[in-house]
């Protein structure tokens, strides 16, 4: 699933030459956390956080001086808490999404970033929505809940051989050690392994797969055997 299918299309947006009190008064209606600043083509050229906005009263109300080492910096923040426009108080460094990015992607990039939230642009710059990191758990909770439906589905044979594929690929035993048999999706393990550790491992394996609703570990201890 890509981003395209789970973004809101309402994104708030103005342009370059907008006051900034507009501004203001279109977060305080509609209670947006973020303003995207576009051209007259509709292209992303920036963002106004909530964050920046704030600054702005902030310092005004203040009336403290800040000392800048950095001039660039000084007249970067001057604008933002002095600008009469949109254009004054947007952020340019911006980190957008194409539509057609995949959603584990995205989580990744989220993770990464740790932003919350990502104007949505078709080819390099037409702004065409926003996605935030609710949209997304939302989407991936929606999937997990698909998955637990589908699980009901999964015959007692299904898995059976899910088991003893587990016991091979991650413990390398096989049915001569462990031999599951399934009743309902209720899994009882038999047969003999080597120590209690193995022992909770595989009982800890087959909890894990999809379609088991229980498990009963009668696996028996080899040395305890001898």
């Amino acid at each position: 699933m890509n981003v395209r299918r789970i973004m809101s299309r309402n994104a708030a947006t103005v342009k370059p030459d907008t006051p900034v009190k507009q501004v203001f008064e279109l977060m305080k209606k509609n209670k947006f956390s973020v303003v995207s600043v576009i051209d007259d083509e509709g292209n992303l050229i920036g963002l106004i956080p909530e964050s920046n906005l704030l600054l702005r009263i902030h310092e005004k109300h203040k009336g403290g001086e800040k000392i800048h080492l950095d001039p660039k910096e000084f007249v970067k923040t001057q604008k933002k808490i002095y600008g009469s426009t949109a254009r004054d108080v947007m952020e340019t460094g911006i980190c957008a999404v194409d539509e057609n990015m995949e959603l584990i992607d995205l989580a990744g990039l989220m993770l990464e970033t740790g932003l919350s939230r990502f104007p949505v642009v078709r080819g390099k710059k037409k702004l065409v929505g926003f996605i935030t990191r609710n949209h997304l758990l939302s989407a991936f909770m929606d999937m997990e809940y698909d998955k637990d439906l589908n699980a009901e589905k999964i015959t007692d044979e299904e898995i059976q051989n899910m088991v003893l594929k587990a016991m091979r690929s991650n413990m390398g035993l096989d049915f001569m050690h462990v031999k599951p048999v399934v009743r309902n999706g209720k899994v009882i393990l038999k047969g003999q392994v080597a120590d209690v550790r193995t022992q909770r491992q595989v009982e800890e394996i087959v909890k894990s797969l999809p379609g088991v609703k229980s498990v009963e570990n009668n696996l028996l201890i080899e040395f305890l055997l001898g």
